[in-house]
């Protein structure tokens, strides 16, 4: 009797312990993942730079960037196929206007709105 206590106890402990860790790192987890929804406000971009959104997701990057470049720097897949402007599969509208983004680059001037299919 007073093993099987004693194997009860600690199994309850070893669960209890674990089901701490897994609710902590659960946590931490949907932590991160509300963060990264979060659409934060920008201020104008430093002189030099446009401001481009994908998505929402915006980045401050020089004129005349590839668009490629810059979704890579907002951490947006866009899909592609050719890299040479021929295929259709880069195809995003910027601004309204249907565009490629392996073979077009950033405007002049902003601020530019990306729309990723």
């Amino acid at each position: 009797f007073v093993a099987s206590r004693t194997m009860t106890m600690w199994t309850s402990h070893v669960l209890a312990i674990a089901v701490a860790l897994l609710s902590g790192a659960e946590a931490l987890h949907a932590g991160r993942a509300q963060h990264s929804r979060v659409n934060v406000r920008m201020g104008p971009p430093p002189a030099g730079l446009v401001a481009v959104s994908f998505n929402g997701k915006a980045v401050n990057v020089a004129p005349g960037t590839p668009l490629s470049e810059a979704a890579a720097k907002a951490r947006v897949r866009v899909r592609y196929d050719c890299k040479e402007g021929k295929c259709g599969m880069c195809e995003v509208k910027v601004n309204g206007r249907a565009m490629r983004t392996c073979v077009s680059k950033v405007p002049k001037t902003g601020p530019v709105t990306v729309v990723v299919p």
